[in-house]
């Protein structure tokens, strides 16, 4: 049997938080009716465990592909089992899967009340509004997010959103990037306009962003990448111990980010709030200080600056390690939004989740 590669290892620091790296999104093989992924529900969660070294893990089944309540409640028992605080964290939840509005993960902080919800009725596809509705009824709190947003043929819908719920986003998988229309990475060719991760943030949406593999051949954390070049995607998460708890809030909280893969850690604050926060200013000119820290797995390519989908600044990077200062003075006039996007000179990426900056 493997060594639990996760036992006694021990983990980097950004800003007094300890840094656990995730994959959220995966799928097995395993199911009463049909299926889409590949492995058993143990195997997906040993090799999570055990070949990936990830620190916690969601295996998030396609709603359909959950016959019924046993075989949901089939995979509850496995989450809590594999479960091991300060060890490996399992996040119980599933993909509600609609074709006209969208891929929605969605995961609960526990196995205590956590109800499977349909994407269908019959053959009626619902409304994302249907899902946080019943949410809501069941005073559940929750965590929805829109992923592969703008590939075709199943974009996100961004007319539909969810400020308690809809905290994040997933920027990159094994389906490449889809921070905006264009963007490197962005595998399968087959895009659509307007339904991009910037596309939610223009929209006034507060969407942390994360990233996570997609996988459906059984391999989480270490998936098929994008032809080769670069990884599947992991989330990274800021939190104080390694426990369902601390990883749920840190991603509710949006005290995280998203990486190719590769475990770049990354510390990024406006005048010293950390990323995923929502801060004010006395005045539209009032200058606002921005420092990161990065410190990637192979020599860094570059780190920018992107504030409103615009590239503010951008620091050619030599070596692996890098402190980057920089003081934003153009005036504000509605609530703008900072994020950080790194890249390595391997191609490996790394996206902070947003700062929105507002006047008092």
């Amino acid at each position: 049997m493997l060594e639990v590669l996760s036992k006694g290892r021990e983990r980097p620091e950004v800003a007094g938080y300890c840094v656990f790296f995730g994959d959220i999104h995966s799928h097995s093989g395993e199911s009463k009716g049909p299926a889409c992924g590949a492995g058993t529900i143990d195997e997906n969660y040993t090799y999570a465990r055990d070949v990936a070294a990830l620190d916690f893990f969601s295996l998030t089944d396609h709603d359909w592909q959950i016959l019924d309540y046993e075989d949901w409640e089939v995979r509850l028992k496995k989450a809590d089992e594999y479960y091991e605080k300060g060890v490996f964290v399992t996040l119980p939840g599933f993909e509600w899967t609609s074709r006209r509005y969208g891929h929605r993960n969605v995961y609960y902080r526990d196995t205590a009340n956590c109800p499977l919800i349909r994407s269908l009725n019959g053959s009626i596809e619902l409304r994302p509004t249907r899902l946080w509705e019943e949410l809501r009824q069941r005073g559940i709190k929750a965590i929805t997010v829109p992923h592969h947003t703008n590939v075709s043929p199943f974009p996100v819908d961004w007319s539909f959103h969810d400020p308690e719920y809809e905290r994040l986003v997933e920027v990159y998988s094994s389906w490449g990037n889809s921070e905006y229309y264009g963007a490197p990475l962005s595998w399968p060719p087959h895009r659509v306009e307007g339904c991009s991760v910037q596309d939610g943030l223009a929209r006034g949406y507060k969407l942390g962003i994360i990233a996570s593999s997609d996988s459906h051949d059984g391999h989480p954390g270490n998936a098929h990448g994008i032809r080769g070049v670069v990884g599947s995607g992991l989330v990274a998460v800021l939190a104080s111990e390694l426990s369902r708890d601390a990883v749920f809030n840190a991603l509710y909280e949006r005290r995280c980010y998203a990486t190719t893969g590769a475990r770049i850690l990354l510390e990024f604050s406006v005048e010293g709030q950390l990323m995923g926060s929502e801060i004010t200013v006395t005045r539209e000119t009032s200058p606002r200080h921005v420092k990161i820290y990065v410190e990637g797995t192979h020599s860094l390519s570059h780190v920018e600056v992107i504030r409103d989908n615009d590239v503010i600044y951008r620091r050619r990077i030599t070596g692996k390690r890098a402190v980057v200062e920089f003081t934003d003075r153009e005036p504000l006039t509605n609530t703008s939004y900072y994020y950080v996007r790194v890249t390595q000179e391997d191609y490996e990426m790394a996206w902070s989740s947003p700062i929105w900056v507002s006047v008092e």
